[in-house]
């Protein structure tokens, strides 16, 4: 509560000074610029996409494919390569296509990659993975510097450097935003799953009565039980991790028509 009442407050005195004051510290012409209200958000979008996604796929990893921290870096390594790939395209092709058409390509590029991660599970092998970072960072690679192309193209040259602070913001609060709501929805989605799973676990299931699951799964011990809640949690934290995805994927599509709001005139210079 306290942290929310500063937050309160600061915001209120941020507006106060930012409509009232005779020369904010922030121009009110920033916020009209159509471009660079859509491009901070494209990049909020952007960060919250990259930086959410890689804060869910080291754990499951580790925690659901039971890979070592190290097997787990090198695994999502190809994920930085296509960004560096994509990064070096965008510079030659720059000028030649329109920033509108890579940032869309990008948003839907990443959309297929997060389609594709829906789909897994615990056996997904190591090279699906890879190739999937893969493509990820070709998609994020294709967003960041046309979205910085966009979100500048019209400003004029006095404000840039105050729209530099906040477009950066943007993107970290974008990242912060994501990584507590994925993480938050992964907590919550994981103990409503287990909750609807368990109720399919009782005594008269016939898996649970004959063969190697009553003996692994045996509901008449202690060690059996725990077992059996241990693999209702996994299968929970499976279906959480897919609804994240979905999530982020839903995102990435909703975006794309937000290119159609932007404008491709020269930035002015006086």
């Amino acid at each position: 509560m306290l942290e929310a009442g500063i937050a309160g407050v600061a915001f209120y005195l941020f507006l106060v000074q930012f409509f009232l004051a005779p020369h904010p510290f922030l121009s009110p012409s920033l916020f009209a610029d159509r471009n660079f209200s859509v491009g901070g958000l494209l990049y909020a979008i952007m960060g919250l996409i990259m930086y959410a996604s890689l804060a869910l796929l080291a754990p499951y990893l580790q925690t659901l494919m039971g890979y070592p921290v190290v097997t787990a870096g090198i695994t999502l390594a190809p994920r930085g390569a296509g960004l560096m790939l994509a990064a070096w395209i965008c510079g030659r092709v720059m000028g030649k296509i329109n920033a509108r058409l890579l940032v869309g390509a990008g948003f839907l590029v990443g959309a297929y990659a997060l389609r594709e991660m829906t789909l897994w599970t615990p056996d997904v092998s190591e090279p699906t993975v890879m190739i999937v970072g893969l493509v990820q960072g070709l998609s994020i690679g294709f967003l960041a510097i046309p979205i910085n192309i966009i979100a500048f193209a019209t400003l004029p040259a006095q404000i840039r450097t105050q729209a530099t602070s906040i477009y950066s913001l943007m993107r970290n609060l974008g990242s912060a935003m994501g990584i507590s709501i994925t993480g938050a929805l992964l907590q919550a989605n994981t103990q409503a799953n287990h909750a609807l799973i368990a109720e399919d676990v009782n005594p008269f299931r016939r898996i649970l009565q004959t063969g190697a699951a009553s003996r692994i799964w045996d509901i008449h011990s202690a060690p059996g039980i725990a077992l059996l809640n241990g693999e209702v949690t996994r299968q929970a934290q499976i279906i959480a991790y897919m609804d994240d995805f979905k999530l982020m994927l839903v995102l990435a599509v909703l975006v794309v028509p937000l290119l159609l709001l932007v404008r491709t005139s020269p930035a002015q210079t006086r």
